[in-house]
């Protein structure tokens, strides 16, 4: 008799376990403030940019995964759409001017966050989660 194995079976956890363990530092890079970088080496060519940041509440330990889960989801259909696409850190030098934020926040953001957000004067959309609605 012979006996037959997967042979990915000890592989199966690779891709979840680098999200577990990469969530924390990538989520870094969409919290508002977040150290810069030269966003002009992603894309030298003129488009239309928009980024995405996240309150710091979505970058908790306990919220990031999921968070940059949806990120991950936001962005990629953005990109879809012919749509530049940045972090938050790429705004900390000043010189970026975004047609458009996207928020990763909840159903609450906090003061300092918002008069962060409002400071731009930038269109934005709010993505997160709020009660369920009852009727």
């Amino acid at each position: 008799m012979v006996k037959l194995e997967d042979p990915t079976i000890p592989y199966a956890d690779v891709i979840p376990r680098r999200r577990r363990d990469r969530a924390t530092p990538d989520g870094q890079s969409y919290r508002l403030g977040a150290p810069g970088y030269d966003w002009r080496a992603v894309y030298s060519e003129p488009g239309t940019r928009v980024v995405i940041a996240a309150r710091e509440r979505a970058l908790s330990e306990v919220t990031v995964e999921d968070s940059v889960k949806v990120i991950g989801t936001v962005g990629g259909l953005l990109v879809d759409m012919g749509f530049q696409v940045f972090p938050a850190k790429a705004m900390t030098g000043g010189d970026l001017r975004p047609s458009l934020i996207v928020w990763i926040g909840g159903d609450t953001t906090a003061t300092e966050e918002r008069a962060h957000l409002a400071a731009g004067a930038i269109l934005g959309v709010s993505v997160g989660s709020s009660a369920p609605l009852v009727s």
